[in-house]
């Protein structure tokens, strides 16, 4: 019996695939993860979220290196250029983040600790919320799917609820904590190269920036090779890039090609922090 056949045997109430797959967010059921996640990419196909519903209470910019994404923005996902992923709804004071943000207020109130520190305090916390972190883990194709299905946003806060992200929710959840301590950086999604078992490979990236005694470094929860590394280092390629004091050596070369051209991000209107809605631009 199919897997999927053998869940309707056990779920007699569910009257439809797309039902079905959503019930998987909050069943334990052991299905073949292949069969899953190839099911999941043909429903998702099936059509696009892009853009709020009213496109006039926002202003439309472009988000590939930003500086400050107001709560109640909407980042583009990736739908609109053939992957999977809805739009993002920004809601970093959704109470399924309390207990991050509560961590984070400690973290801006010691006095004891250095700028460095508390950064790197805040991106392990972000790395630890999100312990799911494969393209493969059945989670994040199910809540892709969920929210695309049912024609909404995607809140930020269901991917600390579900404990799963990969790059963009890790950088993008890490731009709001990094806000919320005090520390200014960048969102940035970028064309990037590396290696992988001495193969390399051309994929889309998303990381964070900061700004330390004058230059800018990459901070980055999800992928090692670029944490903690000098920008202009990995943009050029070079073989060992300078780094913030601790970073771990990083042996496999890797470069960033090209900032991308997209998202786009829908920020509200009426933040009352116009000075953040700026965008930076790398060429």
């Amino acid at each position: 019996m199919l897997p999927m056949a053998k869940y309707y045997t056990m779920n007699r109430s569910v009257t439809n695939w797309l039902t079905a797959l959503k019930a998987l967010l909050r069943a334990e059921v052991n299905l073949n993860p292949k069969f899953m996640l190839a099911t999941i990419a043909l429903l998702l196909s099936l059509n696009t979220i892009a853009a709020p519903t009213n496109t006039k209470d926002f202003t439309e910019h472009q988000a590939s290196y930003i500086s400050f994404i107001p709560e109640g923005s909407v980042i583009q996902g990736s739908a609109a250029y053939g992957g999977i992923q809805p739009d993002y709804l920004i809601n970093f004071t959704d109470v399924k983040f309390k207990t991050l943000r509560d961590y984070l207020d400690q973290i801006k109130a010691n006095t004891a600790l250095t700028f460095l520190k508390k950064v790197e305090l805040t991106k392990r916390a972000v790395s630890a919320l999100l312990k799911k972190k494969s393209y493969d883990e059945l989670s994040n194709s199910l809540l892709a799917l969920q929210y695309k299905e049912d024609g909404q946003d995607i809140p930020l806060s269901e991917y600390a609820h579900h404990s799963t992200g990969v790059c963009r929710e890790h950088a993008l959840i890490l731009h709001k904590a990094l806000n919320w301590i005090g520390v200014e950086n960048h969102y940035v999604y970028a064309k990037i190269s590396r290696e992988i078992s001495d193969v390399e490979i051309t994929e889309d990236h998303a990381f964070n920036t900061i700004y330390f005694e004058n230059q800018e470094w990459i901070i980055d929860s999800y992928y090692r090779g670029f944490d903690g590394f000098l920008y202009s280092d990995i943009v050029a390629g070079v073989g060992r890039p300078r780094s913030l004091p601790g970073t771990p050596e990083y042996k496999s070369q890797r470069s960033i090609i090209r900032i991308n051209n997209y998202p786009l991000a829908w920020l509200p209107k009426r933040t009352g922090l116009q000075r953040s809605c700026a965008q930076i631009f790398k060429n």
